[in-house]
């Protein structure tokens, strides 16, 4: 006779099933009852804006029976070896600036995370240092300052240490120049 039951077992465990009649009774061999629960991601990789040369972590916080395996990728395609709950990218460059993101998979199925966006800040660097010259009183000069670095440059031209107005262009020209600083007859202009 076949007898079944309709109550919901809640409790991951060993059972086994006891017969007995008149005559005596054995035990079934113990049977294991488990329970899986697809991932769920409980915190998402969170954007990350570091300079150059530094080092980051991504990871997500999660839930879900067995543990998850990992696969992280970035702009949507895998990562070489990269199947652990974090990712850690060190020595960063421009290279590395893009959306990272993580697939968890268990034996009760797949999620994924949201990305999370890496931002690579480059201090400037001047590429082209501009280059000092002597020129004749009512001549004009030009300099050029030519930089790298991310985000947008911005230039802002000195003389003695004091900032020129409105020489914010990475050329700086100066028309009829003068002996003395405080003849300001001199005409500077910003490309």
């Amino acid at each position: 006779m076949l007898f079944r039951s309709t109550a919901v077992l809640a409790t991951v465990g060993s059972y086994t099933c006891l017969v007995t009649n008149k005559f005596g009774n054995i035990t079934s061999a113990p049977i294991k009852v488990g329970l899986s629960s697809k991932p769920v991601i409980t915190k998402q990789p969170a954007n990350i804006t570091a300079v150059s040369g530094s080092s980051v972590t991504f990871f997500v916080n999660y839930t879900g029976t067995p543990k998850p395996v990992f696969q992280w990728c970035k702009d949507n395609v895998p990562i070489n070896n990269e199947t652990n709950s974090s990712l850690t990218l060190i020595n960063i460059s421009i290279n590395d600036e893009g959306k990272y993101s993580v697939l968890l998979k268990n034996m009760a199925g797949v999620t994924a995370s949201a990305d999370g966006t890496l931002t690579v800040l480059i201090p400037p660097t001047i590429t082209i240092q501009p280059i000092s010259q002597i020129i004749n009183v009512g001549e004009s000069v030009t300099f050029t300052c030519e930089a790298s670095g991310y985000p947008a440059l911005n230039f802002q031209w000195r003389k003695n240490g004091v900032d020129l107005n409105r020489q914010t262009s990475n050329i700086l020209i100066i028309n009829n120049a003068t002996l003395r600083s405080e003849e300001h007859t001199s005409e500077l202009q910003s490309r």
